[in-house]
């Protein structure tokens, strides 16, 4: 109406913070919230939250959250998002979240706690907080985290936070949390993992992270260390399908106890069929007719 555009008119040419202030709050009925949020812009920075959050009621949560983003700096930022969170959606808030300095994101974190369940935080937590940070992040809410979400930030920690996050929550990490995990550790720090999370995992899982993730130059050594958490037939698949030639002769008689006769005699026959010096170890852990048949087979 032309009352209204009068009263923006004379509001914006007004200099004096304080009228501006009274004129704006004796008008602010009859102006749209655009307006309103204009008016509130051309004041001081430290004057726009408090205006902002006064009348909240006037303006959409869109606007708002842009205002919140283009006409506050980040401190100010903190300030309207502790005191307007529960007026914007989780958009909204993600978006303000995106344009406060990354030093400061944890600082926002904390304000929202009310606004976001545990699958939030973890999202808040790898897609905002800088790397860095991110597992102190995940330490200081573990309590508001539930595994999946702790799986989830893990798979986005540094290698070296990663590790020490996968050990501190192993217990309550299930198996798959922790196999989605270990997907995500480059195979040259796979041992160290395994070393720590061997215990939570069965013994098909920990046999073929050997053969298929374990890089070839550490296969024998993690063996040797898991073998008393593995059957006889898994032991016989890691030294038949992962091990080098010289490697399976020296695996199949350090863990000869560990083998049954069938096994041993399997690996044998079709690895180190050749082989009289390995044959002549593993006498004491084969049936008669099987050494007879190698001891034939080596004459022939």
């Amino acid at each position: 109406t032309t009352d209204n555009i009068k009263a923006i008119s004379l509001i914006k040419k007004e200099k004096d913070i304080d009228k501006v202030q009274s004129m704006l709050s004796n008008y602010v009925s009859v102006l749209n919230s655009h307006d309103i949020t204009d008016i509130i812009a051309k004041m001081p920075l430290k004057k726009r939250t408090k205006l902002l959050v006064k009348y909240k009621k006037y303006i959409p949560s869109y606007e708002i959250c842009t205002f919140i983003v283009k006409k506050l700096d980040t401190n100010a930022r903190l300030d309207a998002l502790k005191e307007l969170q529960h007026e914007l959606d989780l958009y909204e808030i993600y978006k303000i979240l995106e344009n406060i300095s990354p030093d400061r994101r944890r600082d926002a974190l904390e304000i929202i706690l009310d606004r976001v369940d545990s699958y939030e935080i973890s999202e808040i937590i790898q897609e905002y907080i800088p790397f860095s940070e991110r597992k102190e992040a995940l330490f200081s809410h573990e309590d508001l985290l539930d595994s999946i979400s702790k799986a989830a930030v893990i798979t986005k920690l540094p290698i070296a936070d990663m590790l020490e996050s996968l050990e501190k929550y192993k217990t309550e990490l299930t198996k798959t949390n922790i196999m989605e995990i270990i997907e995500k550790i480059p195979s040259a720090k796979l041992y160290d993992a395994l070393c720590m999370i061997a215990d939570r995992l069965s013994n098909v899982q920990i046999a073929n992270l050997i053969i298929y993730n374990i890089p070839e130059s550490q296969r024998r050594k993690t063996l040797l260390d898991n073998a008393e958490k593995l059957e006889s037939a898994l032991i016989s698949d890691i030294i038949k399908y992962s091990l080098s030639y010289e490697e399976q002769k020296k695996v199949i008689i350090e863990l000869k106890d560990k083998l049954d006769k069938k096994h041993i005699a399997e690996i044998v026959q079709y690895y180190l069929k050749d082989d009289k010096d390995v044959i002549e170890e593993l006498k004491d852990k084969m049936y008669e007719e099987d050494i007879q048949y190698f001891e034939n087979k080596i004459v022939g």
